[in-house]
């Protein structure tokens, strides 16, 4: 029997103390799971071999001066649209199984770039 002079928080307290202490579990270490390590880490993943089919267009930033280029690369297995400033810079890449259907996307893509402004169109072999 307890007290009656015990307050209600201090037989929470109590009976917390009782119930719950062996059940305690011990701290664990944060786990990283293998997916966030693998976006984390560089990659050291190759670049596979690419071969030129075709340079779709090209823009120019009116900010920067950047040039952006669209092309069309056969690897080992598909096409790819890839956009990019540079070989090492890219900001786009989708890949196709047909030649048409990669040609469509790169239109549109090229649509969708000058409809956001700030991009200016240049003839494919212009520097």
């Amino acid at each position: 029997m307890l007290p009656k002079a015990m307050s209600v928080c201090a037989l929470h307290r109590v009976v917390s103390n009782i119930v719950e202490a062996p059940f305690v579990a011990k701290k664990k270490k944060p786990i990283v799971s293998d997916y966030w390590r693998r976006r984390l880490e560089p990659s050291t993943a190759e670049e596979p071999d690419l071969q030129l089919v075709e340079m779709c267009w090209r823009v120019r930033s009116m900010t920067d001066g950047k040039v952006l280029t669209c092309s069309i690369f056969r690897t080992a297995t598909v096409l790819e649209v890839r956009a990019l400033y540079s070989a090492g810079d890219i900001a786009h890449v989708k890949r196709f199984g047909d030649i048409q259907i990669a040609r469509d996307y790169a239109r549109t893509l090229h649509e969708i770039v000058i409809s956001k402004g700030g991009f200016k169109s240049l003839p494919p072999g212009a520097a």
